[in-house]
């Protein structure tokens, strides 16, 4: 029987509905452990470029994958493996991902090294 994507937000205690899980998680050996992982698109598109402000000139450009940590589930290192849209601006030719914001995406009661606080601002310019 396979979840949903909602249940499994539900599980994982993620509020953002733009993440889209587009498969049951699997066990997989991480680091020299069986974790289970599942793997994830954010679905989100930007505004406008983080460089110069236009939103008519986006294009999209490939996808980039990171390994999220996650607090265990029935005693198992966790993992998100997190596909997010790249984009490149055509006017300033600035490349980019689609946001992610960690606050709001992951419940406040999870502890901070499980809330997503060490990646790096996704709408960093190249």
């Amino acid at each position: 029987m396979s979840l949903t994507s909602k249940s499994i937000r539900m599980v994982l205690e993620i509020k953002d509905p733009n993440i889209i899980f587009m498969q049951d998680a699997v066990i997989e050996e991480i680091r020299g452990a069986k974790a289970l992982v599942f793997y994830a698109e954010l679905k989100l598109q930007p505004e406008h470029c983080p460089a110069c402000g236009f939103a008519s000139k986006l294009v999209r450009y490939g996808f980039e994958r990171t390994c999220v940590f996650m607090p265990s589930y029935s005693y198992r290192p966790t993992y998100i493996k997190l596909s997010r849209q790249r984009f490149r601006c055509e006017l300033c030719r600035s490349v980019f991902q689609s946001e992610l914001i960690t606050s709001d995406r992951v419940a406040p009661s999870a502890p901070q090294s499980a809330r997503w606080g060490y990646l790096k601002p996704s709408a960093t310019v190249h």
